[in-house]
């Protein structure tokens, strides 16, 4: 089996290093060497599969070496074509999952050498495709870059709507559309029409209010049993964010359930020990695969 189906391609500028010049006219410039394939890409994977990637270069020589840093685990480049090639080691339990700057460097032992950075996201079949996503507290629908269409807000009970600025960095996410809005309240709820089975539930947050823990904990309840207990958002994002702060920043939590009456239903309720309301930024649902 092939993986590396690119389904959207956004455009890099390669960076260009070291160009060779010479005022003398007579003396040609050394022509710049270009990776051709380093976009950012959206790729539909499963465990096990093969993957082939061809960098390639528009000004082909027979001195360049390759190389690439902090490539997935269990992914290799050939150092003298470019072709990245292997198996995923493990791919993460999430849905979806994000390796970003991986840099891949083209040099022809001269001044003449190119990097580029380039980021995979990539899509777990393993895990199920979503059957329904909601944007909580968003007006519109959208379709983000691995297809999933997020509805507009709805099936919703009790909450009140917020959207913050428009133009707001959300760290740890290719998707901000998701965590800019929200629904919020002291208690309210989602109840989806589904058929009796198993699924994941898949509830997007980020804290944008408060720089520290403890200002907002909250309950969770799926199909009426508690799997979140006096939830700090802001904790988990800054125990995940490097640059030390949990504010502004995505996290995804997952949870695996059973319908047996044709609605899943998700309940958000204050806990005793937050001073803020709980809040959820969007809901994603898919089929179990057993």
């Amino acid at each position: 089996m092939k993986i590396g189906k690119v389904l959207t391609t956004v455009a890099l500028g390669a960076l260009f290093l070291g160009a060779c010049s010479s005022d003398d006219e007579n003396v040609q410039p050394v022509p710049q060497l270009q990776i051709t394939n380093s976009a950012d890409q959206v790729l539909k994977v499963e465990p096990g599969d093969e993957f082939k990637m061809d960098l390639g270069l528009q000004n082909e020589t027979d001195r360049v070496t390759w190389s690439a840093d902090t490539l997935p685990a269990g992914l290799s480049i050939n150092s003298k074509t470019g072709e990245i090639t292997g198996n995923f080691a493990e791919l993460p339990s999430r849905l979806y999952s994000v390796f970003s700057n991986i840099k891949v460097v083209a040099d022809d032992d001269t001044t003449n050498a190119n990097s580029s950075i380039v980021n995979w996201h990539l899509l777990n079949l393993a895990e199920g495709e979503p059957i329904l996503s909601v944007n909580a507290g968003g007006k519109e629908s959208f379709t983000n870059d691995f297809g999933e269409t997020f509805e507009a807000d709805k099936y919703f009970t009790d909450g009140i709507v917020h959207t913050w600025f428009e133009d707001q960095e959300i760290m740890n996410t290719p998707q901000r559309e998701i965590f800019v809005t929200e629904r919020y309240g002291e208690e309210f709820s989602y109840d989806f029409d589904v058929e009796n089975g198993k699924y994941i539930v898949e509830l997007h947050f980020s804290e944008n209010r408060w720089d520290g823990g403890a200002f907002r904990r909250f309950h969770i309840d799926i199909e009426g049993q508690t799997v979140e207990e006096a939830l700090d958002i802001w904790k988990e994002a800054n125990a995940l964010n490097s640059t030390g702060t949990g504010k502004f920043f995505a996290i995804n939590k997952e949870y695996q359930t059973t319908v047996v009456d044709g609605q899943l239903n998700i309940r958000f309720y204050l806990s005793t020990l937050g001073r803020d309301f709980p809040k959820v930024s969007g809901i994603s649902i898919r089929k179990f695969n057993e």
